[in-house]
């Protein structure tokens, strides 16, 4: 359950058209061309959570979980990251955790899964002192890891079965049976039998999902049931993986935020490297029309997004002890 810098280091233009012109005009910058701003950064110090894992935001409350903590979920205040209420611990009873996941959050609401039975999902209420009360909860058909486990209120739940099969499946939350499917081909370069050069995080919205790359420039839109909508690859260049040494991978997409008006995407384009200063933040309509994008510093592993105040809010894998809080113009 790492990020993909975390996982990998371990283990390891577009075209402008015209119409007639009478005079030649000056080619503009794109969206993608353009030299990106960089968003002023404000660092706040916390220091209740040893390594934030997962993060969340609704009701002007910001969640973060810890899987290495002996107390693993905490509730901040929001715009002032004033630590409001912590609960949850690891364990073997049937409340405890293994490693709790936030699946989503919407206006008081947040779902949770990672509890000792891998099947159950939470749907909880918090209130303005931070606290979480169970109001309904969901059973999984199986007793498993969920990869990049989503959930849409108490109807459907997206995931992405990777291992074995590199394949993105919708469920119907209530019965636990699976609706549809989206399967990506293995890698047939130097006939391995593997899924690396399709390797990616899926990011679930009520307006829809996306299919972030790793290794390639790419972000695939989908309808909620896997009818291809858009994908937005700005060029073209041949994939550079070394499974033998990862830092030497060029790897694009690291982190994403699923927001309900945008998709909020960490584009590091670059080898995989610790050291790295600074990354791009790209955000998307739904329809995989490029809205926006800047520069961020430092490179933010981990993030959400509060769409009514312009706000980011992320975390930097080499310096866990800040949030870093940026306004989106």
């Amino acid at each position: 359950m790492k990020t993909i810098r975390q996982i990998l280091t371990c283990i390891m233009a577009g075209s402008v058209c015209y119409a007639c012109h009478v005079e030649p005009k000056e080619k503009q910058p794109t969206v993608e061309t353009a030299k990106k701003e960089y968003l002023k950064r404000e660092s706040i110090f916390i220091d209740e959570v040893i390594r934030p894992a997962r993060m969340a935001i609704g009701n002007n409350q910001l969640y973060i979980s810890c899987f290495s903590c002996d107390t693993m979920v905490y509730t901040y205040s929001l715009p002032d990251l004033n630590l409001l209420n912590s609960h949850g611990i690891k364990g073997s009873g049937p409340e405890d955790f293994m490693f709790p996941v936030f699946t989503q959050a919407f206006d008081n609401m947040v779902s949770m899964w990672g509890y000792t039975d891998l099947r159950k999902v939470k749907l909880c209420q918090v209130d303005t002192s931070g606290v979480f009360t169970t109001v309904a909860e969901f059973m999984l058909p199986e007793n498993k890891a969920y990869n990049q486990l989503f959930t849409l209120g108490d109807s459907v739940a997206f995931y992405n079965d990777f291992p074995p099969n590199l394949t993105l499946k919708k469920l119907d939350l209530k019965q636990g049976k699976e609706l549809k499917e989206h399967t990506f081909e293995m890698d047939q370069s130097k006939g391995n039998s593997f899924f690396t050069q399709n390797k990616g995080d899926l990011c679930v919205s009520s307006k829809g999902l996306a299919y972030l790359y790793y290794y390639k420039d790419r972000i695939d839109f989908f309808d909620l049931d896997f009818q291809p909508v858009q994908t937005h690859a700005p060029q073209k260049v041949k994939q550079q993986i070394d499974t033998q040494d990862w830092q030497n991978s060029t790897i694009y997409y690291i982190a994403s935020y699923a927001g309900d008006q945008y998709l909020y995407a960490i584009k590091l384009a670059d080898r995989l490297n610790a050291n790295a200063k600074d990354c791009t933040l790209e955000i998307f309509g739904w329809d995989g029309t490029l809205i926006n994008s800047y520069s961020l510093n430092p490179v933010i592993d981990l993030f959400v997004v509060d769409e009514s105040n312009q706000r980011l809010y992320g975390v930097n894998r080499e310096w866990p002890d800040y949030i870093y809080k940026f306004r989106i113009k």
